[in-house]
């Protein structure tokens, strides 16, 4: 990220957001005394640090963008803080934060969590999750792919967060947020299992579950699923995932997946899915 400390604030959010990246607008609500801060100012913040705008500047910055950073890793937004701009020994203003700087007064600042667009997690960083990174941008999900060999995770590039993790490992550890659309795309058979046993274990809260498979490795997951998870709904499972377009490259594969993830995230019923196949 490059920081600006001026430009269009709000242009630059609606840009993140596009492209899937999270970030945090901090706004100057209230002011009181002396100081740098200018009532209505606004600051974005992202992960990696500030990308554009300023609440004053000097420490208050500082700690306003060690704020955003850590409010964003709990993915928690709508927080009102105050910031005593006296000095230590003359500090007077209850439950306000000490920021060290003597210009007097106050400032508060509120910060609002901005979500990177939907949250789409491949597993399998093979042809079909490089297919996805190079599709993606401008379409508004945020990458992340898990994989449990360390040299495709360390190879791969277009994702917003690369895991490497074990497949027959709990997944209860692994950052997933709610609502996310999984995708499980992995190098074989058995590690697709291992995959969707391990996403139900865990008990998320999918919007989607797409698994590129056989009809009959549907019918053989399925089984082998409701005796090992059995109270697993398999209602939003997409498999084999993709609607009926055509095609068998990697790129082909990602869009007919996408294609059906929009309908269901625009809630488009009619569409040939590759699931209802007989």
């Amino acid at each position: 990220m490059t920081n600006q400390p001026t430009g269009d604030t709000l242009g630059e959010l609606v840009r993140l957001r596009s492209e899937g990246i999270e970030s945090m607008l901090v706004t100057v609500i209230a002011k009181e005394g002396h100081g740098p801060a200018i009532v209505q100012s606004k600051m974005l913040v992202a992960r990696e640090g500030r990308v554009c705008g300023t609440v004053g500047g000097g420490a208050i910055e500082h700690m306003a963008i060690t704020k955003a950073q850590a409010l964003l890793g709990e993915m928690r937004g709508g927080v009102v803080e105050r910031y005593d701009l006296t000095a230590e020994e003359h500090a007077i203003i209850p439950d306000a934060t000490k920021t060290g700087m003597v210009c007097g007064g106050s400032v508060t600042l509120f910060y609002e969590y901005h979500g990177g667009g939907e949250q789409l997690v491949i597993f399998g960083a093979g042809h079909i999750g490089r297919a996805f990174s190079r599709i993606l941008p401008g379409m508004g999900y945020r990458l992340t792919v898990v994989d449990s060999r360390p040299e495709y995770i360390e190879t791969f590039e277009g994702a917003a967060l690369a895991v490497c993790h074990d497949y027959g490992q709990s997944f209860s550890g692994l950052s997933i947020p709610e609502n996310a659309w999984i995708v499980i795309a992995t190098h074989s058979h058995a590690l697709d299992y291992q995959v969707l046993e391990q996403v139900f274990r865990a008990g998320w809260k999918t919007r989607y579950v797409g698994v590129v498979a056989s009809r009959s490795k549907r019918d053989r997951f399925f089984g082998d699923l409701a005796k090992a998870v059995p109270d697993a709904d398999t209602s939003r499972v997409f498999m084999p995932c993709g609607l009926n377009i055509g095609g068998t490259l990697p790129e082909e594969i990602v869009i007919s997946i996408l294609a059906e993830m929009q309908s269901v995230r625009y809630g488009k019923g009619g569409q040939a899915h590759m699931k209802d196949r007989k």
